[in-house]
């Protein structure tokens, strides 16, 4: 589908080919696709990538370079991301022409989806190492996002929707921070993903 879309000129920011890829639930859950616990699940609900040749596959016939993809995974997330900058230095793009992000936090799905893989305290640890290595590595790509969307979505309101949002942040940033990085190395680096609903003035606020 997406590859028909980019065919028939569909792009997103700044004209480049845009795509989001949500992952199946063996990936997930931070399982291999040939891992027994995922016989039944694989391909369910999304792709997989469990090694450079799946990425390649996947990828085929796109220039990275003018790629906007999007990693919709959580604590597996700073996995895909390495295996996506090993295809790219595979195939000679620079780094820093890599653009996109992933979600990668590290306690939505003990709410959103019970797809966990780390305990709570080395989820953090891994999310955090990803966002600081990656605001030097990959400088414009995206590597945390603010998702209130899906709390919304399940019957918060939207004070609660902001602060189920924006309390993890506080955390990942004050864990990034005790890595030795500075906030602003990173902190431009994070997004939002919100609902959204016609009370218009509660929104603005």
């Amino acid at each position: 589908r997406e590859r028909y879309l980019m065919k028939k000129g569909q792009s997103g920011f700044e004209g480049r080919i845009s795509m989001n890829l949500t992952f199946d639930n063996v990936c997930q859950n931070g399982y291999d696709s040939d891992n027994p616990l995922g016989k039944y699940e694989v391909g369910s609900g999304g792709v997989f990538i469990n090694c450079l040749r799946d990425a390649e596959l996947l990828f085929e016939g796109y220039d990275l370079s003018n790629l906007n993809v999007g990693f919709i995974i959580d604590t597996p997330g700073p996995i895909i991301l390495a295996i996506y900058i090993a295809l790219a230095d595979k195939w000679g793009i620079p780094r820093d022409k890599l653009r996109g992000i992933v979600c990668n936090s590290p306690w939505r799905r003990y709410y959103s989806s019970a797809c966990v893989c780390f305990a709570p305290e080395d989820a953090l640890r891994i999310a955090a190492d990803c966002i600081v290595w990656s605001a030097k590595n990959v400088p414009n790509f995206n590597t945390y996002s603010l998702n209130g969307y899906d709390s919304r979505e399940a019957g918060a309101t939207a004070t609660q929707e902001m602060a189920i949002a924006i309390a993890p942040a506080i955390q990942v940033a004050e864990q990034c921070i005790k890595m030795g990085a500075q906030v602003d190395d990173f902190v431009d680096k994070f997004n939002f993903f919100l609902a959204f609903n016609n009370n218009l003035f509660e929104e603005v606020a």
